[in-house]
């Protein structure tokens, strides 16, 4: 698993963490061997190899997601709690990063 893709899903579910979201990884200190730190590097790595987007985008994305929890908006708060059901596709047949993409 690339460092990168390891980082950017710390960084995410650290701070989805500290918003107060509860995930049962949640309960313990999140290192890069966290189960929930891996499937959500699992996760970029598929978005970027399978689904084509770039790093960047990813990153933006995902920040855009815990922007809009910071700014009261509670309809990202629990949609994607785990990077692990980023790729879940909606009721309107998007996945929740499209989703987000287009919320942008």
């Amino acid at each position: 698993m690339k460092p990168e893709y390891i980082s950017l899903s710390l960084r995410y579910h650290r701070k989805r963490k500290q918003q107060g979201l509860n995930h049962k990884d949640f309960k313990t200190e999140l290192t890069e061997n966290s189960d929930v730190v891996l499937n959500g590097a699992d996760a970029i790595r598929k978005l970027v190899e399978v689904d084509g987007y770039d790093l960047n985008k990813i990153e933006n994305t995902l920040g855009f997601i815990i922007v809009q929890r910071e700014n009261g908006d509670d309809f990202w708060k629990d949609k994607v709690i785990s990077l692990a059901n980023v790729r879940t596709r909606w009721s309107n047949g998007l996945t929740a990063f499209e989703n987000a993409l287009e919320a942008m």
